[in-house]
């Protein structure tokens, strides 16, 4: 863990782990269940999230 932190100059970074893999399962758990379902995955993320449809308009 601790050359990965100094490797991406995050050595005095406060990092918080727990916090980050929740947002990661947020952000990859749909396309995941659709790639393991061989389904499409037609949706948007725009940043702060969540998904949406890829037709829908962000406001």
């Amino acid at each position: 863990m601790e050359s990965l932190l100094n490797r991406n100059n995050l050595e005095n970074s406060t990092v918080n782990f727990s916090q980050l893999i929740d947002e990661l399962r947020i952000f990859l758990i749909q396309p995941l269940y659709a790639a393991a379902d061989k389904e499409m995955f037609q949706q948007n993320w725009l940043a702060g999230g969540p998904w949406s449809k890829a037709d829908e308009v962000h406001k």
